[in-house]
């Protein structure tokens, strides 16, 4: 997040690649499984070498708790980064995500001793109500934005017809005027 507020801004235009889609996704799909595989393989081979986050089936160590903590604190850099760098409803819409994340987050670090405690459940309600509230409200936005978007092409076929009628007149006009003139020119040498 902190990323996308950070280089949001960077007119990239001029020296960009003009990028395939297809090419794109394809590459980012490669990278995606081939960081899922080479992570599987490590916590799975290296299950002894990775740290102990729970002391039991129930129970984190103190490690989570400075995880989430520092989670925590590059998420609300990134809120403000997002903040001061704010321009666009999505800016908005990522800005309550982080907040949801810090909120998490938060529960975790200061409030949750143990899984599946009213804690953990609150939090996991948390991320999956504001997750829909963001789903909803862009969804929302790209069907206002659609709709503006037919209201004003509708208006603009309308303009251009209108145009089109009002030039035809002036045409038939001029065309009407340019017909009895040389009539009005014969009878006058006469």
């Amino acid at each position: 997040m902190a990323g996308y507020a950070w280089l949001k801004d960077e007119d990239r235009r001029g020296d960009a690649v003009p990028p395939s889609t297809l090419l794109a996704f394809c590459w980012s799909a490669a990278i995606q499984i081939g960081l899922i595989r080479a992570l599987t393989w490590a916590v799975t081979r290296g299950d002894r070498f990775m740290p102990r986050t729970f002391v039991d089936d129930l129970n984190y160590t103190s490690l989570v708790y400075y995880v989430t903590g520092a989670i925590v604190l590059l998420s609300v850099a990134a809120l403000v980064l997002l903040w001061t760098r704010l321009t666009s409803v999505l800016d908005l819409w990522v800005m309550v995500a982080i907040c949801m994340l810090i909120t998490e987050k938060t529960l975790v670090t200061l409030g949750m001793t143990t899984r599946f405690s009213l804690g953990w459940y609150v939090s996991r309600a948390l991320v999956v109500a504001v997750s829909i509230a963001v789903l909803i409200a862009l969804l929302s936005d790209l069907m206002r934005l659609h709709a503006t978007l037919l209201r004003s092409q509708h208006q603009q076929r309308t303009l251009n017809a209108e145009l089109d009628h009002r030039v035809k007149n002036v045409l038939a006009t001029v065309s009407a005027i340019i017909a009895q003139t040389p009539k009005s020119h014969s009878a006058q040498a006469d």
